[in-house]
C-alpha cells in the first residue's frame, strides 16, 4: 500500500505563483480574449451613426484637418437631427480626380493612381445610397447627363436663380464662407444624387436615409 504524505500547506502568494506557473497561457488568452471583447464593445455602443454623408470628387486633395472642418459647418448648419439620436453627424468622402484623367490612366501620383481614383468614383456612384455630393463642374455635367442627379425643382421646390438643373456653385452660396467649405474651388457645385439601384438598403430604409440626407442638403443650400 503506498504511503500518503501530507501536501505542505501553500501562503497565498505561493497559490498564486503555482497557479500562474501551470496555467499562464491560459490567462494571458483569457485576458486577451476578453480585452478584445470589452474594446469591440466600446466602440459598439459609442459608434455615432451619420445623419448624412457629403462626397467630393475634384481635382484638389482635400486634408482631413479641411474635411474635418466641413464636416463641423455641415453640422453646425443642420436644423434637425435627421436620424434622431440626439447627435447630428456628417460624414465625408473624397476622391481626388484630376479633370483630365483620362489621358493620365495609368500614371502614378501620390499614394494611387489615376485609375484608382476613377474607379473609387464610379463605384461610390453606381453603388451608394442618396448623399449631398461637391462636385467639380465636370463631373456634375457626367452626372447630369447621366441622370442620377435630383433637380433642385424637386429638392429644393425651385431653382434659384443663378443655378443649374440640379446643383448651385459654391461661390452663389452663403455657405460658401464657411470653414471647410471656403477652402474648395469656387466653382465646385453642391448638389444631390438619387440613391443608386445597387444599394444595399431597398424598399423603406432606402427612402429614410435619402429623407435623412435630403433634409441636411436643403439645410447646406439655405445656409445663411
Amino acid at each position: 500500500m503506498a504511503e500518503i504524505y501530507p501536501h505542505p500547506k501553500m501562503t497565498f502568494g505561493q497559490w498564486i505563483a503555482n497557479v500562474w506557473y501551470y496555467y499562464k497561457w491560459f490567462i494571458l488568452l483569457g485576458v486577451v480574449v476578453l480585452t478584445g471583447v470589452v474594446v469591440a464593445s466600446v466602440q459598439f455602443f459609442s459608434r455615432v451613426e451619420p445623419d448624412a454623408s457629403i462626397l467630393y470628387v475634384g481635382p484638389r486633395v482635400v486634408s482631413e484637418r479641411r474635411c474635418e472642418e466641413i464636416a463641423a459647418s455641415a453640422e453646425a448648419l443642420m436644423k434637425t437631427d435627421p436620424n434622431g439620436d440626439g447627435k447630428k453627424k456628417v460624414d465625408i468622402s473624397t476622391v481626388a480626380l484630376s479633370t483630365q484623367y483620362a489621358s493620365l490612366i495609368g500614371n502614378e501620383l501620390p499614394g494611387q493612381t489615376e485609375y484608382d481614383a476613377y474607379m473609387d468614383y464610379r463605384n461610390e456612384i453606381l453603388a451608394g445610397d442618396a448623399c449631398v455630393l461637391l462636385l467639380d463642374p465636370l463631373f456634375y455635367g457626367q452626372l447630369e447627363k447621366d441622370g442620377v442627379l435630383l433637380p433642385l425643382s424637386e429638392a429644393l421646390g425651385e431653382i434659384p436663380d443663378g443655378a443649374q438643373k440640379c446643383g448651385i456653385a459654391l461661390e452663389d452660396l452663403a455657405l460658401y464662407r464657411r470653414d471647410g467649405f471656403s477652402a474648395l474651388a469656387p466653382e465646385t457645385i453642391l448638389c444631390f444624387r438619387y440613391p443608386s439601384a445597387y444599394s444595399v438598403p431597398d424598399g423603406e430604409e432606402r427612402a429614410a436615409i435619402q429623407k435623412r440626407q435630403l433634409s441636411v442638403f436643403r439645410d447646406l443650400a439655405a445656409a445663411a
